[in-house]
């Protein structure tokens, strides 16, 4: 069998890093998601129940301003808005925003204002403008019907020189009412019940659906809003007072945390200039006298004392081969005797094993529930304390957060530090870790007679380097890793299978020109482990 050895280099369109993973992390993250999933759904719901309320609020207000009570009541408003939304794709919020806005034009009531609201629909669903600038149009023409068929014309509603004429002559002679008529007239004549009729398609139907959970939601969130009103006066005026502090003691607190940040940053200047440092020296030194010694040893084992051990093994191999026959005989009559041993002992194990068992099983069955009510009370002990440093951290969070815009300036010098410093430690660890990866063992195949023992190839541990991913980088499974070391914005975007441009490249330099296509599998499946980019197994 041929043996191939390549050197690989390997083009990867950006790195594919192996990261660190921890499986409490893991479960942190499931739990943090499931919170956070729980909250984002109340909150959800909170904002359907006020956006209605809202919608509500703004139809009564204008009703009221308008003095709307001479043609119609909010309960027949609420009662046409929930049959439109029954009957078409808007919701009832919707067509109370358009409401509202119709309710602004003085000139529209009686029988004219159920009419509009109903046009306002159709035009909005025909032409796929908002129900509000819908509203805004029609009302327009309807209020001032002379000038407003120039609006609706520009929209498609085209009217005849004829119709022009006679709703000229009814304005001038007072009856609105009659020409408002004409206009909705010819809005229903053009444009039909579209809105009703697109309720009845697959589409209509799933957005009516949608709009039903959207109720539900309503409801929901409903509960939630009285809630909401008793606490937010009290928290809206504890943040005021909180303001109030901050701003009467800002002095003394720039002061306190610049003390604080002056501690810390000296601390990291410490660390960057005096530690960081000395480790350096550190790792220099042993890159000059300690690895050079060990890896001369690791060549000198390879150029002297392998081949020694190999015509050892092979003398070995040989021998084994011409006394097999006798080898194989005495082999035959130990592993016979030691069958005829155990069959002579086998009764006086029986018995032993029949007495101490349930002697044991009952001795970890009690010991299994000791440990189970210790492990209980520690979780218990764990929990009350998890409890604590959450309440901790959501207290140190919101005060972080009211301050970040005072702290930001120092806090990316800082940073800067920060970042600097942790550079210089992860170049010097890499640069450890390629040597180590570096170390590596190869065997050829050796064969005796009937007696082979196969090739062994020991590729190094392959360890993964720390990522820095200012020069980008591909991330196939959960890693921690350093971002913006490089001083510019990051984007970190998920990327899905099949993205073009994102292939890999592999150029191979064989140092012989004898192998088979095994022999390539296997160096790209060797540099693929190397590099992160496929998991050992």
């Amino acid at each position: 069998m041929a043996r191939l050895d390549l050197v690989v280099d390997v083009d990867v369109k950006g790195d594919k890093l192996r990261g660190l993973q921890s499986t409490m992390g893991n479960v942190a993250k499931v739990a943090a998601g499931v919170a956070v999933g729980g909250i984002a759904i109340g909150g959800v719901f909170t904002k359907m129940a006020a956006d209605a309320e809202a919608s509500q609020t703004e139809l009564e207000s204008v009703f009221k301003s308008m003095k709307a009570g001479s043609f119609t009541t909010i309960a027949a408003l609420n009662k046409q808005a929930e049959a439109m939304a029954a009957a078409t794709t808007f919701d009832d919020e919707e067509v109370k925003e358009a409401q509202s806005t119709l309710l602004t034009f003085s000139k529209i009531t009686g029988r004219a204002f159920e009419d509009a609201t109903a046009a306002t629909l159709d035009l909005s669903q025909f032409f796929g403008t908002d129900l509000r600038s819908a509203s805004v149009k029609l009302g327009r023409a309807l209020q001032d019907p002379i000038a407003g068929l120039t609006s609706l014309g520009r929209s498609g509603i085209i009217f005849t020189e004829q119709q022009k004429d006679t709703i000229k002559a009814l304005v001038e002679t007072g009856d609105v009412a009659g020409a408002q008529a004409i206009i909705l007239g010819e809005v229903q004549r053009q444009v039909g019940s579209v809105a009703e009729d697109a309720a009845t398609t697959t589409e209509g139907m799933l957005k009516q659906a949608q709009n039903q959970l959207g109720e539900v939601g309503e409801a929901f969130g409903a509960a939630i809003l009285p809630i909401l009103k008793e606490i937010l006066p009290g928290l809206i005026e504890g943040l005021r007072g909180f303001a109030a502090f901050v701003t009467d003691n800002m002095p003394t607190i720039q002061a306190v945390i610049g003390t604080v940040l002056g501690a810390v940053g000296s601390a990291f200047q410490f660390l960057a200039t005096t530690i960081i440092p000395s480790v350096a020296d550190v790792f220099n030194w042993l890159s000059t006298n300690v690895f050079p010694a060990i890896s001369g040893a690791i060549s000198t084992v390879g150029t002297n004392v392998l081949p020694t051990l190999i015509a050892a093994f092979q003398k070995v191999a040989s021998w084994v081969a011409a006394n097999w026959p006798t080898i194989s005989s005495v082999i035959s009559q130990a592993i016979g005797a030691v069958v005829n041993a155990v069959k002579v002992a086998w009764p006086i194990i029986e018995r032993i094993a029949t007495v101490l068992f349930p002697v044991i099983s009952v001795a970890a069955s009690v010991l299994f529930k000791a440990l189970d009510v210790t492990f209980k009370a520690i979780g218990g002990i764990f929990e009350v304390v998890g409890k604590i440093v959450q309440t901790m951290v959501v207290i140190i969070s919101t005060a972080w957060n009211a301050l970040s815009g005072i702290t930001k300036a120092i806090w990316d010098g800082i940073a800067g530090v920060i970042k600097g410093a942790i550079n210089v430690v992860i170049g010097v660890l890499n640069a450890f870790i390629g040597f180590i990866n570096g170390i590596q063992i190869h065997i050829p195949e050796i064969g005796v007679g009937p007696v082979h023992s196969p090739a062994f190839d020991w590729w190094g541990l392959g360890i993964p380097q720390i990522p820095m991913l200012a020069s980008g980088g591909i991330v196939t499974g959960p890693t921690l890793a350093l971002l913006g070391e490089g001083g510019q914005n990051e984007a970190v975007i998920p990327l899905g299978r099949g993205m073009p441009g994102m292939g890999n490249t592999f150029n191979f330099y064989p140092a012989s020109t004898q192998f088979d296509e095994k022999d390539v599998v296997e160096a790209v499946e060797r540099s693929q482990r190397l590099t992160g980019m496929l998991a050992w197994g």
